[in-house]
């Protein structure tokens, strides 16, 4: 059939009448995405026509801005999007995180590894499973925490025992240094399993054992330790292992504990990290 020149919207009214489908127009979007200007790529990555072979070669492009658009493209290939979450731009990494289909092993491993900015986007990601919104509603950043607060496949219950073990109302907050009620072992142990908030409430909580205490000091995350660091039911032995911690906020918080032993505090006035010195100098009066 010839089309003697009918416009873009006359050639749609015919196809639809003709019962054919309308077919986007390819050679266009392809001709966009191979421009040298990053605003006519940029059009074709968002493109909600483009095909998924040429966004799996704007998927490569050297603007890492290119690359964050072809996150937000619905076409993208499941390969695509697992490949775009480890670039290495965090940017790119940030917008995969987004994406819907992005494949849930790929959005497990940017929760346990991604910024700030990767984590707090994650957390709005309406697809993102349990065990994932779990782990990003115990980070240590209280935007993350209060966005995944909302999300709906947060695991029941698990808001209700953060708040029974230490924490206050307003998700926001940091925990209690004072605990909250006393923990049953397997509600401490889902709590720890959650993430480094967990483990801190776990740590200050009262009602948590030495031994357990002992283990947070070994395997927790640092804000875990610090937590352990500031209890006050944590044993001299294991102050004094946290004392050696590679992390600086943990030595810097057994530095002023009070109740730390003079020669903890000798050691750590001469610590390679000036705000562990200051505080077991001032410590020490």
């Amino acid at each position: 059939m010839i089309w003697n020149g009918a416009n873009h919207i006359d050639a749609l009214i015919i196809f639809l009448s003709l019962g054919i489908t309308y077919m986007p127009d390819v050679e266009k979007i392809r001709k966009w995405a191979s421009s040298q200007e990053v605003s006519t790529r940029e059009k074709a990555a968002l493109n909600p026509e483009a095909p998924p072979e040429i966004l799996e070669r704007l998927a490569e492009d050297e603007e890492w801005w290119i690359r964050a658009c072809v996150c937000k493209n619905e076409n993208v290939p499941v390969h695509v999007l697992r490949k775009l979450s480890k670039d290495p731009r965090p940017d790119v990494r940030s917008w995969a995180s987004t994406n819907e289909q992005t494949p849930h092993g790929a959005l497990e491993r940017l929760a346990e590894k991604g910024t700030y900015h990767t984590l707090l986007m994650l957390a709005g990601n309406g697809a993102a499973p349990p065990r994932v919104v779990k782990r990003l509603v115990a980070d240590p950043n209280n935007d993350v925490r209060d966005t995944a607060s909302e999300h709906p496949n947060l695991p029941e219950g698990l808001l209700e025992l953060m708040r029974r073990a230490g924490r206050d109302a307003d998700l926001t907050n940091r925990p209690s240094e004072e605990g909250g009620e006393p923990l049953s072992e397997s509600e401490r142990e889902r709590l720890m399993e959650a993430g480094p908030f967990g483990q801190r409430l776990v740590a200050l909580n009262p009602s948590t054992p030495p031994d357990v205490l002992g283990r947070l000091a070994e395997n927790a995350h640092w804000y875990g330790r610090v937590g352990v660091a500031k209890s006050t039911t944590t044993p001299e032995e294991t102050v004094r292992k946290l004392a050696t911690d590679d992390d600086y906020e943990v030595r810097q918080t057994v530095a002023s504990r009070p109740d730390a032993p003079k020669e903890v505090l000798s050691q750590l006035a001469e610590d390679e990290k000036r705000r562990v010195r200051s505080a077991a100098s001032e410590n020490m009066g």
